[in-house]
């Protein structure tokens, strides 16, 4: 009862102020919090916190005494996820980092790591390629 009386409350909220996906304008139907399901199905995943060997360990265990590493997606300059990082750094729409957080703990819980994160860091692949360019 409790979550019919929900939907029924979020379809009249969104008749009144409709919500709109913030990766492709569409109208949100009342159970899409802040990005439509095509555009869910379109960020590009990458699965590497399903094995410890992935390439974003590789490339930091050589610089840092690291017990496991991870990302999310991969980066495609003209894709959902570009404008969806561009909104939230310099728009300030912290709903997306909302979303963000929702899915990093959703895939680390079906990690297969025994122990849980120590530290999030958030860095982009650019940092360590200027990195690279300076040494």
């Amino acid at each position: 009862m409790k979550k019919k009386s929900k939907a029924i409350f979020q379809t009249l909220s969104d008749y009144i102020s409709p919500r709109n996906c913030y990766g492709c304008e569409v109208r949100l139907d009342f159970y899409e919090k802040h990005l439509c399901l095509n555009c869910q199905i379109q960020l590009p995943l990458t699965l590497f916190y399903q094995t410890t060997e992935n390439p974003n360990f590789q490339k930091l265990s050589n610089r840092f005494p690291i017990e496991s590493a991870t990302s999310l997606f991969y980066f495609e300059k003209e894709g959902v996820l570009a404008h969806l990082i561009h909104l939230f750094k310099y728009n300030g729409v912290k709903e997306i980092g909302l979303f963000f957080r929702v899915v990093a703990r959703r895939s680390s819980q079906r990690k297969c790591y025994d122990s849980g994160f120590g530290c999030h860091c958030p860095c982009t692949a650019s940092y360590f390629k200027k990195k690279e360019k300076r040494l």
